[in-house]
């Protein structure tokens, strides 16, 4: 064998050798790809989960919040009604009491103006 035979040989197989050793180091590369993607992917659906879970945590501490503020405003409601209320029966009581006050003073004045005319008329 000459020595050109043999180094086209020696090339044959290094070629031979090169397109596998390229085959395998392709199919490691698609396999570290697929798990990457996958691990990417879970990743993902985790971060969407607990996203989803603190949104719903948050809506369920606004309605808390929510039903506490309203609670709180029907109360203040009430309390000011109560206040109104008790307000004007003050008022009210007030009013009657001083038309009571005038309507005995004015009575009062009456009986001391006829007394003094019953006193005029007898001197």
């Amino acid at each position: 064998m000459a020595l050109g035979e043999f180094v086209d040989k020696v090339k044959e197989k290094l070629h031979g050798v090169t397109d596998d050793v390229k085959g395998h180091a392709d199919k490691a590369t698609d396999q570290v790809n697929k798990t990457a993607d996958s691990a990417t992917d879970q990743v993902n659906k985790a971060a969407a989960s607990a996203t989803d879970q603190a949104n719903k945590a948050t809506d369920q501490v606004n309605k808390a919040a929510d039903s506490a503020s309203d609670q709180a405003s029907k109360a203040a409601d009430q309390v000011n009604k109560a206040a109104d209320s008790a307000t004007d029966q003050v008022n009210k009581a007030a009013d009657s009491a001083k038309k009571a006050v005038n309507d005995a003073a004015a009575k009062a004045s009456d009986a001391a103006d006829s007394a003094k005319d019953a006193v005029d008329k007898h001197s």
